[in-house]
């Protein structure tokens, strides 16, 4: 077992329900890949979380109306310096094309773009915490929470964690996703929500999300405290670690999850795996002419 592991959700998420070896690689191993990899798809949301973490925990909410300037305009504006720390230490190719959902095709998108996008983004999330009283007695954040189970350590960050008089202990969870329902998972707030048990043995009053490019309603998702769900993960991480202690690493090739794991082109059983896909469809193609009646040198012009 790796010196530094630590038992996250993201870890969770990848080692039990998607892949067991990309957990091992990754979180336990901490091993790099060999095609270094792109974080065009994290860089906004990494910066809107070290934008707001600064908002919160440098209280910059306390300068009212210069705040939005303060946040967004000028080259010393705190969006300015979080981007540039970023792309400092993130690799992001800007020549590789993009789906550009609102022109309904791929091309490059440039640095200007995203950085618009982070700033837009920002004014509207500003907005919703004044509508959604995100504001309160305490808040801060970027929250570390660690706790042991067995000799394992437990470990998050809290987007925000906020006390109020009127709706006690939140813990929420920034989301940049376009769409509301993709790469959200409840189970990351039940996920904090069982680090604070563990740690102060009682539970937050509420969990939430916030969607950093809605407004109005849509900003927010906001749950109750499931007891049950929250024993159902502690009872998922239990059995991880058992699996773990196990050496359970096996490779679980599945073609949505692999599209987007670094170690797609080292990964044994997912070469294998496309090998034998590829010639199914060869095969399938060769039968589909054959029934079609082409003749024998037209059928040689698919197998390629």
């Amino acid at each position: 077992m790796a010196r530094h592991f630590r038992y996250s959700w993201s870890f969770h998420n990848d080692y039990f329900h998607t892949c067991k070896k990309k957990g091992h690689l990754s979180y336990i191993l901490r091993q790099d890949s060999k095609i270094p990899e792109d974080k065009y798809n994290a860089v906004l949301g990494i910066v809107m979380a070290r934008v707001f973490e600064r908002f919160y925990n440098e209280e910059l909410w306390r300068l009212k109306d210069k705040v939005h300037d303060h946040l967004l305009v000028g080259r010393d504006s705190v969006l300015q310096q979080e981007w540039d720390r970023v792309l400092k230490w993130n690799r992001v190719d800007w020549s590789v094309e993009r789906w550009v959902h609102a022109e309904s095709r791929r091309r490059p998108v440039g640095p200007k773009e995203v950085f618009d996008e982070c700033k837009e983004f920002i004014a509207l999330s500003l907005k919703a915490i004044s509508q959604h009283k995100l504001l309160g007695t305490y808040a801060r954040a970027e929250v570390p929470l660690e706790t042991r189970m067995g000799k394992y350590i437990l470990y998050g960050k809290v987007d925000l964690v906020l006390r109020r008089n009127d709706t006690g202990l939140t813990l929420l969870d920034g989301k940049s996703s376009k769409h509301r329902e993709k790469y959200v998972h409840k189970d990351q707030l039940n996920f904090y929500a069982l680090l604070y048990l563990l740690k102060f043995n009682k539970l937050p009053d509420r969990l939430m999300f916030h969607y950093y490019r809605f407004d109005g309603e849509l900003a927010t998702d906001e749950f109750p405290v499931d007891k049950l769900a929250i024993k159902r993960l502690r009872d998922e991480i239990v059995e991880s670690l058992a699996a773990i202690e196990r050496g359970e690493f096996d490779a679980n090739p599945v073609a949505k999850h692999c599209q987007w794991c670094p170690y797609e082109e080292e990964c044994e059983p997912r070469l294998a795996q496309r090998d034998a896909n590829s010639a199914k469809r060869t095969k399938a193609t060769k039968e589909k002419a054959k029934e079609l009646g082409m003749e024998q040198g037209s059928v040689s012009v698919l197998d390629f």
